[in-house]
């Protein structure tokens, strides 16, 4: 498997990725600038606000998984607006409790 510090992309069954350090003001927008070059199917900008702060927090599905994983391998902790973001693996059924509402702290990161 690959990671980043080269080889072969990961490649597994997820094509969703958890963005984790994102500006507070990012939106979807953003993040398909982040992206640019990449197959995205859906973009989920900002997960449920903490304490009614923005959380940071985002998730992006792919059309492949393999598409997530080029993405894994090139993007994670790229620079986004000044800060350092930070890709995580992640699944369909976590975007959704996210958009539901769900913490995104207490969903578990995966690698």
């Amino acid at each position: 498997m690959g990671g980043s510090s080269g080889g072969a992309p990961m490649v597994g069954r997820d094509t969703v990725l958890r963005m984790r350090g994102l500006p507070f003001d990012a939106n979807e927008h953003d993040i398909m600038n982040f992206f640019a070059g990449f197959a995205m199917a859906a973009v989920l900008p900002s997960t449920a606000p903490i304490d009614g702060r923005p959380s940071g927090e985002a998730f992006v599905e792919f059309a492949s998984p393999e598409e997530a994983g080029r993405a894994m391998q090139t993007r994670n902790k790229a620079n986004m607006g000044g800060r350092w973001v930070e890709l995580y693996l992640s699944s369909k059924e976590d975007m959704m409790a996210a958009a539901a509402g769900v913490d995104p702290r207490t969903i578990r990161y995966r690698r």
